[in-house]
């Protein structure tokens, strides 16, 4: 690169995280492994995280106070199954989500609260982090040819082979 010559880093926006891309995530420890569309609950959904601060501010003071209970963390998971199914699940695959006498259920927004009012916390828990986690919503960056090549010859390396 000459002196003259800006450097560009356009290959970093492939990292943003899209707030509208819904990807599928599926409860593999319930009957008939449901299956939801959703999106993520990092800053860049910013109607999701509108409304929790919106509610929050209360449970943000308790916060502050070093008063993190019990009381608040279940405060805190009773919002989010109130906000996903308006900002989060974008939908599921019907045949995979099934009533008490094993028929699927058509996706809608009441239907999703009742679905998640259901789940037993540990399970509702898994999604909520599954969707705050960023790397579940970028793109994976796949090593190039060249870089496979050097890998490869790297193999070894400083193994002395005994």
């Amino acid at each position: 690169m000459s002196k003259n010559e800006t450097p560009s880093f356009k290959h970093l926006n492939k990292l943003q995280i899209d707030p509208g891309k819904s990807i599928e995530f599926t409860f593999f420890n319930v009957v008939g492994e449901p299956t939801l569309f959703v999106r993520p609950t990092t800053q860049e959904n910013k109607r999701y995280l509108n409304a929790v601060l919106s509610r929050g501010n209360r449970t943000i003071r308790r916060m502050r106070g070093n008063k993190i209970t019990v009381a608040v963390l279940s405060e805190n998971r009773a919002q989010d199954r109130e906000l996903f199914p308006k900002y989060v699940v974008t939908g599921w695959k019907s045949e995979t989500v099934l009533d008490a006498k094993g028929r699927s259920v058509p996706f809608s927004e009441e239907s999703c609260a009742q679905f998640l009012e259901a789940l037993p916390n540990d399970i509702f828990d898994e999604l909520r982090t599954f969707c705050g986690e960023p790397e579940n919503w970028r793109e994976r960056d796949e090593l190039n040819h060249e870089d496979v090549k050097d890998l490869a010859g790297n193999s070894g390396a400083g193994s002395s082979g005994k």
